[in-house]
């Protein structure tokens, strides 16, 4: 019978990288140590992510979290890999006050390699102009200038957060790189929308947190 399994949860700590799965057949929680995971462990990151745009060149998801990506967690996961501990060593000090961003070939594994660089790169590329025409560097923090409390063209004060995937399909191929721009503007316009209202409710968390402080600190 086949299962499909189910990222609930992932723990980086100082012993290594825990995994929690689920799976359509079973409503319980298993946990598997590692480096025991399913072969398509990898492919289960996506659907830690929600897709929030569509175009015909690409997909973007977005999860308000630090998502550790496929890459990584393949090396996190073989405990005897030499690179394991650079691997790790990387995501514990990655900084999470930042943009963590991806760009995907995954639709594109039937072309041949030189297509599916040619066709990262330049979606890539056009990733980094759309944050820096926005007032963001190449991992979303915020470009200085001379007014440092000021919002960036679209209202956001602060670095972008959280975690970004585009998937580029097949279309992309034929596509000229004004097409791409173009494109990707539309992209970060969700992107845009989804950091509004992540800002808002971190807004809303800490009001109530120093309102519920407050009470306390009058009653005692």
């Amino acid at each position: 019978m086949l299962e499909i399994w189910f990222i609930l949860e992932t723990k980086v700590g100082l012993t290594g990288i825990r995994v929690y799965f689920g799976t359509l057949s079973a409503s319980t929680r298993h946990c598997i140590p590692t480096p025991i995971v399913p072969s398509f462990f990898c492919g289960a990151f996506f659907l830690e992510m929600k897709a929030i745009a569509s175009t015909k060149q690409f997909t973007l998801s977005f999860s308000r979290k630090q998502v550790i990506p496929p890459v990584a967690l393949r090396y996190l996961v073989q405990l005897n890999n030499p690179i394991r501990p650079k691997v790790k060593y990387l995501c514990k000090t990655r900084d999470p006050n930042t943009l963590w961003w991806r760009i995907s070939s995954k639709d594109l594994l039937d072309r041949k390699k030189v297509v599916r660089s040619w066709c990262t790169r330049r979606a890539r590329m056009a990733f980094r102009q759309e944050l820096q025409a926005r007032g963001f560097d190449a991992e979303g923090r915020k470009l200085e200038s001379e007014n440092q409390g000021s919002a960036t063209i679209d209202g956001l004060y602060g670095n972008l957060t959280g975690s970004v995937n585009i998937v580029v399909t097949p279309a992309c191929i034929q596509e000229k790189y004004s097409a791409v721009r173009e494109e990707m503007k539309t992209l970060m316009d969700s992107l845009v929308r989804a950091q509004q209202t992540l800002k808002y409710v971190q807004l809303h968390h800490d009001r109530t947190s120093i309102k519920d402080e407050a009470e306390e600190l009058h009653k005692s």
